[in-house]
């Protein structure tokens, strides 16, 4: 068995909303997040990235944005990366 990173979500929406303390903590966050992607991948073990994408037609939104009129984490935008 060997092990695998899992990434999830890691994108700008996530990332830039929230509270002071939250925000302040990024830069940390991506630091240990690049340092655990760089170990796997200097062994050559298995990184799975998952991210929350939307297209801008509304077919994948969700009830919340559906509901509200608010896009959110559309392919493509600076959101969404």
């Amino acid at each position: 068995m060997y092990p695998a990173l899992i990434v999830v979500d890691l994108q700008n929406w996530f990332l830039e909303i929230g509270h002071a303390e939250k925000i302040e903590r990024v830069p940390a966050l991506i630091t240990a997040c690049n340092e655990l992607i760089d170990f796997f991948a200097s062994r050559g073990l298995p990184i799975v990235q998952v991210e929350t994408v939307h297209q801008a037609d509304r077919s994948t939104w969700n009830t919340w944005m559906l509901d509200n009129n608010q896009p959110r984490m559309i392919e493509g935008t600076h959101e969404a990366a």
